[in-house]
């Protein structure tokens, strides 16, 4: 008989087991209480369209291939954050009281209604009318025309129902990530001057107007300053003003992104106009005109400044094996070792004037490029070996301007512009090896 009775104790422990995880799941006293409060049954993913009527504000969105977009008063992709408040407003909207089937619905502005919201859901359709807000008691009237129920419920909803068509305009214009983008070209039309980047594995590179390394900091100010980049306002009427009137013919720059195949990722021309604030500018894109605020117009303007890598030499001090210096006078070269630095197989007791002169080589930065400068005396030669590879320059004055040194740069197309003075310095550094 002891197995039957272990049988039973076993048999009724999982019946509590199953009637408590049963229980775990069904839906508490307040959970019952809200759901009963709930006007509608939907999800958020239960919507597939919404028009609403009020008064001279008509708009109709649509959800197509999992995308919202507005489809009328104007075809155009719908702001994901706006459509996500509206249906958020819907799928928690509470009925404060169910007013009862022979109520007055005239007294309250819903015959005729004050406002019509057309639902179209996974389920079927869904129209909600509104009447008027009654004043001091924080209600609206509301019926739910297919259910044939009237209710009173939070004043805020007519005015959170009532986007303007501004509003649910998609505003993102550069929504893509700036990881994407393996090739920038900006072209400046009133200097005739363009720039083209592609990136490669050791970083961008230029190849307009010639091949060079690009400035990794530059390239990354002006992505991250489309990164994210969203309308204030839309100019719908940019045809009948005029692009000119905008300051889009010409446009200041024209800007385009591509992605590793080529597809384009964001083309866009921009202009001023002196009428607009410090970080206020005209894009266009497409056909469509915005007007956008943001810290990107001084990035843009300089934009063929901060390109070309302004650093001369790319290198850390820490990576450096062997530095060479030649003069007209004495050829030096330090290289480190495991007791530290030697100069022609001796110990250097004190190795400071090689990192004064490493360090002034990796702080040289150029101040103008050119391909052809006339050139005077050749001064100074280095080479700065690293475990990735080495780095050369040679540095020449200027034929007529005394003032002014060119460097030549393994590697690097053209010629870099310096100062006398920064040149000296580094003749200077490098006597003091010894």
């Amino acid at each position: 008989m002891r197995w039957k009775t272990l049988l039973l104790l076993a048999f009724a422990a999982g019946l509590v087991l199953f009637i408590a995880l049963y229980e775990r799941h069904l839906p508490t006293t307040d959970e019952r209480r809200e759901a009963s409060n709930q006007v509608f049954p939907f999800a958020d993913g239960d919507f597939t369209g919404l028009d609403l009527a009020d008064g001279d504000l008509r708009w109709t969105l649509r959800k197509e291939e999992g995308k919202w977009r507005l489809v009328a008063p104007l075809d155009y992709p719908a702001d994901d954050l706006a459509v996500s408040g509206l249906l958020s407003t819907l799928v928690t909207l509470r009925k404060e009281k169910t007013l009862d089937p022979g109520a007055d619905l005239k007294g309250l502005d819903l015959e005729p209604p004050a406002a019509v919201l057309k639902m179209e859901t996974a389920s079927g359709r869904a129209t909600l009318v509104l009447g008027a807000e009654i004043p001091g008691s924080g209600r609206m009237a509301a019926r739910w025309v297919e259910k044939g129920e009237a209710y009173f419920v939070g004043d805020n909803l007519r005015a959170a129902l009532r986007k303007s068509v501004d509003e649910l305009r998609d505003k993102a214009i550069f929504a893509a990530d700036t990881a994407a983008v393996a090739r920038m070209e900006l072209t400046y039309p009133s200097s005739g001057k363009t720039a083209s980047l592609w990136k490669g594995d050791a970083g961008w590179m230029l190849d307009v107007p010639f091949t060079d390394s690009a400035d990794p900091e530059g390239v990354d100010k002006l992505l991250y300053s489309f990164s994210g980049l969203r309308a204030k306002a839309f100019i719908d009427d940019a045809e009948d003003r005029g692009l000119k009137a905008l300051g889009l013919d010409p446009p200041t720059a024209i800007v385009a992104f591509y992605d590793r195949d080529k597809k384009p990722v964001l083309e866009a021309a921009v202009g001023r106009t002196p009428d607009l604030g410090p970080d206020e500018f005209h894009l266009k894109r497409g056909g469509q005109v915005f007007l956008v605020s943001a810290a990107l117009w001084p990035n843009l303007e300089r934009g063929m400044l901060t390109i070309p890598n302004p650093k001369l030499l790319a290198f850390h001090r820490w990576e450096v094996d062997r530095v060479e210096a030649r003069t007209a006078e004495r050829t030096v070269a330090a290289e480190r070792s495991d007791d530290g630095w030697k100069v022609d197989g001796k110990a250097l007791t004190d190795a400071s004037p090689v990192y004064d002169l490493l360090d002034r080589l990796a702080a040289l930065q150029w101040m103008e490029n050119y391909k052809t400068p006339a050139l005077g005396e050749e001064i100074l030669t280095v080479v700065v070996t690293t475990e990735k590879g080495t780095a050369q320059a040679v540095f020449a004055a200027d034929a007529g301007d005394p003032q002014a040194v060119w460097a030549a740069v393994a590697d690097r197309s053209n010629y870099w512009k310096l100062e006398t003075k920064t040149v000296e310095g580094l003749v200077e550094a490098a006597g003091k090896i010894r």
